[in-house]
């Protein structure tokens, strides 16, 4: 769910001393996060600034190749369900990877930032994951013309 990548991209930038991941299921979209890194890495290179810290793979977001407890944050722009895939598919995509992001990150100390539009899905799931994860602050924003929602998570105690 990388996107273009411009989270990865921004993330590598303002955290240089942290190693930023993205991925997707879509090989275009890894193709074009790929792309853009390389193109800010270009800009840095000539201006004799160090490259980005960041990598990019293919993989499914309800399974990824990271190891349990391994994850200090996660940011993410999930499907809306109007360009890319659909609202049905986020109300099984939403809980597994949430599930699948609580694994990952470190308990209690973990946080994750998820925007979407999709606030129906995400207020419907959120309630079958609250054993990984409490939500101690959302902010309703214009995204594009699209209404949406950045919702902060904090991974609970729980351990896997």
């Amino acid at each position: 769910m990388c996107g273009s990548g411009n989270v990865i991209v921004e993330g590598a930038l303002t955290h240089p001393h942290s190693f930023c991941v993205a991925g997707d299921i879509q090989e275009y979209c890894v193709g074009s996060s790929i792309a853009n890194i390389l193109a800010v890495n270009s800009k840095r290179q000539e201006q004799g600034l160090p490259q980005l810290n960041a990598g990019v793979i293919q993989w499914d977001a309800t399974n990824l190749p990271l190891v349990t407890d391994s994850v200090d944050v996660i940011v993410t722009d999930l499907p809306y369900g109007k360009r890319m895939g659909n609202k049905v598919d986020n109300r099984k995509l939403y809980p597994m990877f949430l599930t699948e992001a609580a694994r990952v990150t470190r308990p209690q100390s973990s946080r994750a930032v998820i925007l979407t539009a999709d606030r129906k899905c995400m207020n419907t799931v959120l309630p079958q994951v609250r054993k990984w994860w409490s939500m101690p602050r959302t902010t309703i924003i214009n995204h594009g013309g699209i209404r949406s929602c950045i919702y902060l998570l904090r991974r609970t105690a729980l351990v896997w």
